[in-house]
C-alpha cells in the first residue's frame, strides 16, 4: 500500500477506512515517503515521525518505505492508479466526497473484484476472500486518536505541565528537554526516541504523580503517605516507631509529616540506638514532642538513668506549721476527748 496525501490527519483515516473496507489490518504497509509521515527517506533506516510510528504501533502493522527513484517498488500500485481513475472515476457524475466514497467501494467489490484479472486469471475478490483475508490482523475496534506533541523541561519540581495538568517525570531528569505526546487517555514522556514514562491522561487542573518518580525520600511528604513514613520509623526501633505513631495521631496525619521526618534525621544523625532509647523515656513520661527528643540527645539524656524520687526519712523534721492527719478528724458528740 503506498501513501501519498498533504495532509498529515488523511494517513490515520484512509488507513482505518481501508481496515474497515477489508475487514482487517494489513500486517504491513509500504508508504511512498510522503512528507507527512517520513522525516528522513533511507533505503535501510527510514525515520518516520513520531505520530506516524505511534499509529503504526496502535494498530499493529510493520511500516517500511519505497525507495526514492525506485518505480518498480510500487509498480503494481502505480498501475492501479490509472485502472481506478479511468474506470472507477471516468465518465461518472460525482456529488460530494462522501458519494465518490460510496461509488468506489461499490465499484470496486462489485466490478473491479469481481474481474477475470489479466496476470492472475482470478477474480480479486474470491482470491483475497479464500487466501489472503486471513493473514489480516483484527480490525480496531475504535477510531484512531491522533496524539499531539510538545517539547517541555522538566522543572525543578521534577514535573511537566501538558495540557493544563500536571505529570511527574523521573527526577533524575531533571532540567532535561522531553518530547512528549498525549491523546485522550494516555501522556507518554520520551528521551532521544526512549520512553521514559508513561501516565494516564489527567483532566484539566488535574495531578498525577508517580511516588517513584520523586527524590528518595521526599515521595512521602509529597504524596501525604504517613503510613510508608510510619513504617520506615519502624525499622529504626520499636520504641521509634511507636513514637511516629503518637505523632501522626490525629485526623490530619499529613500535617504532622515534617515532624516525623525530623524524628528520622535525628536516626540519622545520633543514631538508631541512642534515639529508640530516648523515645522510650520520652513515651513512659508521656512526653510526645520530637524537639524534646532532639534536646535530651543534645544533653545525653538518653545516657542518664532516670532520677527516682528519695524517700523521705523517718527522722525528719515536720515543717512549722505542719499537723498530723488525725488532728483535723472530726469528734462525734459523745465522743471522749484526750
Amino acid at each position: 500500500m503506498a501513501l501519498s496525501v498533504p495532509d498529515h490527519r488523511r494517513p490515520y483515516r484512509g488507513l482505518d477506512a481501508a481496515w474497515a473496507f477489508f475487514g482487517g489490518v494489513f500486517p504491513a504497509v509500504v508508504a511512498d515517503n510522503p512528507k507527512t509521515i517520513m522525516n528522513r527517506a533511507d533505503a535501510l533506516a527510514p525515520m518516520f515521525n513520531e505520530a506516524f510510528a505511534e499509529y503504526a504501533q496502535d494498530r499493529g502493522f510493520v511500516l517500511d518505505q519505497a525507495r526514492v527513484r525506485r518505480p518498480k517498488d510500487k509498480a503494481r500500485v502505480e498501475r492501479m492508479v490509472q485502472y481506478v481513475r479511468n474506470d472507477g472515476l471516468g465518465g461518472e457524475r460525482l456529488l460530494d466526497v462522501d458519494h465518490a466514497r460510496r461509488h468506489i467501494a461499490s465499484w470496486c467489490c462489485d466490478v473491479a473484484g469481481t474481474r477475470d484479472h489479466g496476470t492472475m486469471r482470478r477474480q480479486p475478490k474470491e482470491t483475497f476472500e479464500t487466501g489472503e483475508k486471513a493473514l489480516l490482523l483484527p480490525p480496531p475496534s475504535a477510531a484512531y486518536d491522533t496524539p499531539r506533541w510538545v517539547t517541555l523541561r522538566v522543572g525543578r519540581d521534577h514535573a511537566l505541565v501538558v495540557a493544563e495538568a500536571l505529570y511527574s517525570a523521573p527526577y533524575r531528569l531533571c532540567g532535561e528537554r522531553l518530547r512528549v505526546g498525549f491523546d485522550a487517555f494516555t501522556v507518554k514522556m520520551y528521551q532521544g526516541g526512549l520512553v521514559v514514562k508513561v501516565h494516564p491522561r489527567s483532566a484539566r487542573g488535574g495531578s498525577t504523580i508517580g511516588p517513584n518518580d520523586l527524590p528518595p525520600g521526599t515521595a512521602e511528604l509529597a504524596t501525604r503517605d504517613a503510613s510508608s513514613l510510619q513504617q520506615r520509623a519502624c525499622k529504626a526501633g520499636d520504641a521509634v516507631g511507636e513514637y511516629a505513631g503518637r505523632v501522626l495521631e490525629g485526623p490530619l496525619p499529613w500535617t504532622r509529616i515534617r515532624h516525623v521526618y525530623r524524628l528520622l534525621g535525628l536516626c540519622k544523625t545520633s543514631g538508631n540506638a541512642r534515639v529508640d532509647v530516648a523515645c522510650r523515656k520520652a513515651l513512659d513520661l508521656d512526653v510526645v514532642d520530637v524537639t524534646r527528643i532532639a534536646w535530651m540527645l543534645e544533653r545525653d539524656l538518653d545516657r542518664t538513668p532516670v532520677p527516682r524520687p528519695p524517700k523521705s526519712p523517718a527522722n525528719v523534721l515536720r515543717p512549722r506549721f505542719g499537723r498530723d492527719p488525725s488532728e483535723f478528724a472530726i469528734s462525734r458528740r459523745g465522743d471522749s476527748h484526750e
